[in-house]
């Protein structure tokens, strides 16, 4: 999501993760302050102005949490150190997945705390505040993405295409060259015969 994937691109990925949470925290705080007249605020009751404001704050908190899924998971992969990228896929969506099921239980369980009308909020805070703390407990990621993954030639948008494609990727990859400059023939076939090599 624009700004944040450019930022992602051109910035230590632990870093920008604190300052999505930081942010989020901040802001989350100001809702919890603001507490039950959040709901007479965004309905206009306390003036056009602090109306704007609210919309400000909450475009802004969706803003700063939206994008951590894949904020996190781009640090994921610049620390994968050679493990499968879709082991760490799937840790990563096993993670999210169980936080997707044990939010609903939770915030009724917090509302009963602090009230329902701060329960989501209040949740939303203690979420993006632990967040904030792994990220800042965590390792720095000794390579940058960008200098360990190779460039990547545009899709083509048809699937026709897109195979053609994946296949002259795929053989200049398995090609190797001699010396002389000429392609050496793959292993398992027989040099200028065009069958399979016996040994």
């Amino acid at each position: 999501m624009w700004p944040i994937g450019q930022l992602s691109d051109r910035m230590e990925r632990r870093l920008l993760r604190m300052v999505l949470s930081g942010a989020a925290v901040l802001l989350l705080l100001i809702a919890v302050a603001v507490g039950e007249g959040e709901a007479r605020a965004v309905a206009g009751e306390q003036g056009l102005a602090v109306q704007m404001i609210v919309f400000v704050i909450i475009l802004l908190i969706g803003g700063s949490m939206y994008p951590m899924y894949s904020v996190a998971s781009g640090l994921a992969f610049d620390r994968a150190d050679g493990r499968p990228m879709i082991e760490i896929s799937k840790t990563i969506l096993a993670v999210n997945s169980l936080g997707a099921i044990a939010g609903p239980f939770a915030i009724p369980l917090l509302g009963a705390v602090v009230g329902d009308g701060l329960a989501l909020p209040t949740g939303l805070l203690l979420a993006c505040a632990l967040n904030l703390v792994v990220a800042a407990m965590s390792r720095r990621a000794p390579v940058r993405a960008s200098e360990q993954t190779p460039a990547v030639a545009s899709i083509p948008p048809t699937s026709v295409e897109m195979v053609q494609a994946a296949a002259e990727v795929v053989e200049e990859d398995t090609e190797t060259t001699d010396p002389a400059g000429e392609a050496a023939p793959q292993s398992g076939w027989r040099a200028g015969t065009g069958k399979p090599d016996d040994g």
